[in-house]
């Protein structure tokens, strides 16, 4: 089999219909539009916090997608435009389990198929300029650096600083950092068109290192070795992943490349761990608030200004969040903290800017209720701006998966596939990122 072998797989004509099953006894949470022109019930959207949008994540579909979709059939029967009455009032039927069948809109659909790789006119990647920083060492002795083959064995990187040689100091001034690419010594080009293979970096290593003065030039990385673990300290999967990644394919000098375009937010810890809207805030921390109190009279007490104060406090975390929800299957049954029909969940919490949820009254004044969601910056956008700066990857394109080269072939949907089964098979996702302005202007040094 070779490139030429590989196609796109012809469209299925009823791939657009999902089957999504409600298993709680809380309301669907689909908002709907009841008067569209074509007399059927279709979707406005699956809000945040909602049932309908933690089905559709549970069953790895985008729930914005569901946007403007039809609702076909409840529980088997398909349904027309005459039978509208009888559709909702199916919907509306409290009976648990409800399979409910969407037929997505044409739109949706050509957003989610893969789009063609665009020529880009402007050059790989942005950030490109290169400027070459020169580490004169005139003293004998070591020169304090120790050096490692870069990622793809094509030039030479700084690996470590020594406690002797010029090394370390020039680390000091922000000089070199590790992970700097070695491009000349002595003013020989050592990388790229002009300095041969990497067996040409050695000898001329070799041959002038013990030379003095010595002259080595250095240039900023054009590879990023990124490592995420997909559990956090307390073994809860962290908030984020793979589908976090805004994909983009280009054609640069006849390559292909998948890029970095953007990042897209996701669940907050609150959300993600299925807490809905109108679940009530019962314990932090063990210390009972709203109707929580009712199972710990004697135990201190937090009022809603104390506890708001308090998931605004980096002091506060880890934090552990108790929230209960009524499994009645009445709608009208007053809550009762201490019923067995009451379920109860807990949340770890690690931090405050990725809670993506407010609390505050119910009707009941006693009662701090979930009360909206916002999206949070994932744990791999984090990790990414943590250790290049904000934005800076964007532009990058995807080097290596887990060790394995992407392949020229690839486009948008198998990079993305191949990072959510990596991420699902293990308990890390290492990436190697790929500045290929850079790459190319290190090629062309004279």
């Amino acid at each position: 089999m070779n490139e030429n072998d590989i196609v796109a797989v012809p469209p299925d004509p009823k791939g657009n219909e999902f089957d999504l099953v409600w298993t709680e006894f809380v309301p669907l949470g689909i908002n709907l539009i009841m008067n569209d022109k074509s007399g059927r019930v279709k979707v406005v959207d699956f809000p945040r916090g909602s049932q309908a949008r933690k089905v559709a994540i549970d069953k790895d579909l985008d729930p914005d997608s569901f946007k403007g979709a039809t609702i076909v059939a409840v529980n088997g029967s398909r349904s027309e435009k005459k039978d509208r009455v009888d559709l909702l009032l199916a919907l509306r039927d409290p009976s648990r389990p409800k399979t409910v069948k969407f037929a997505l809109a044409k739109k949706q659909i050509e957003q989610e198929s893969p789009s063609p790789k665009t020529p880009d006119a402007s050059g790989p990647a942005e950030g490109g300029d290169i400027h070459v920083h020169t580490l004169q060492i005139v003293d004998d002795g070591p020169i304090g650096i120790t050096f490692a083959k870069s990622i793809d064995d094509c030039a030479l990187t700084i690996l470590g600083f020594s406690e002797e040689g010029k090394g370390k100091d020039a680390n000091f001034e922000g000089l070199v950092s590790i992970g700097d690419v070695l491009t000349h010594v002595n003013g020989t080009v050592v990388v790229g068109e002009n300095g041969g293979s990497i067996e040409n970096t050695y000898s001329c290593l070799e041959t002038s290192g013990l030379l003095r003065p010595l002259s080595l030039g250095f240039v900023s990385p054009y590879l990023h070795f990124l490592s995420f673990e997909s559990k956090d300290e307390h073994g809860d999967p962290v908030i984020g992943g793979p589908h976090e990644f805004l994909l983009e394919g280009k054609v640069y000098g006849g390559t292909s490349q998948i890029r970095l375009k953007g990042y897209k937010a996701v669940d907050g810890s609150v959300e993600s761990r299925g807490i809905f809207l109108g679940d009530q805030l019962i314990f932090i921390n063990g210390i009972p608030v709203g109707t929580g109190m009712k199972l710990k009279p004697d135990s201190d007490k937090l009022n809603l200004k104390q506890v708001q104060d308090m998931l605004s406090d980096d002091k506060s975390f880890p934090i552990c969040l108790t929230f209960a929800r009524s499994r009645s299957k009445s709608r009208k049954a007053e809550f009762d903290v201490e019923s067995c029909d009451t379920k109860n969940m807990s949340v770890i919490a690690t931090s405050k800017h990725q809670l993506g949820f407010q609390v505050g009254p119910g009707t009941n004044e006693n009662h701090f209720i979930v009360r909206n969601f916002r999206p949070v910056r994932g744990s791999l956008q984090l990790k990414i701006e943590e250790l290049l700066g904000s934005n800076a990857a964007t532009g990058l394109s995807f080097h290596s998966i887990n060790g394995e080269k992407i392949p020229s072939y690839a486009n948008c949907d198998i990079v993305m596939n191949a990072l959510k089964r990596a991420w699902a098979k293990s308990d890390h996702l290492e990436l190697v990122l790929c500045n290929e302005a850079i790459k190319q202007n290190i090629s062309k040094l004279k």
